[in-house]
């Protein structure tokens, strides 16, 4: 489907700044399961669960591409994340 202008729908959903809608909604998605993953390696009751499973469990297909992503957010890998001493009242 075209509009009038002859440009394709995709292009309906640009913002003003020309922000493509669908690039913002699969950040969200990205930061979703990255946070989720963060949270999950922090969590004492996680510990059971290698690193691997916990990017499969939030939707990661590759453990190599979760690792780079991660890093990339967080400035450390998965395994530092992990490694990390706990905070106080987190459990």
């Amino acid at each position: 489907m075209t509009t009038a202008n002859h440009e394709s729908r995709r292009f309906e959903f640009r913002g003003k700044n020309g922000s493509d809608f669908y690039d913002g909604f699969s950040q969200l998605v990205w930061d979703r399961r990255l946070g989720t993953a963060h949270d999950w390696l922090r969590e004492e009751k996680m510990r059971g669960h290698a690193i691997s499973e916990i990017a499969y469990l939030v939707g990661f297909k590759s453990s190599a591409h979760f690792s780079r992503m991660f890093k990339a957010r967080y400035s450390l890998g998965p395994r530092e994340c992990r490694n990390l001493p706990a905070a106080e009242g987190n459990t």
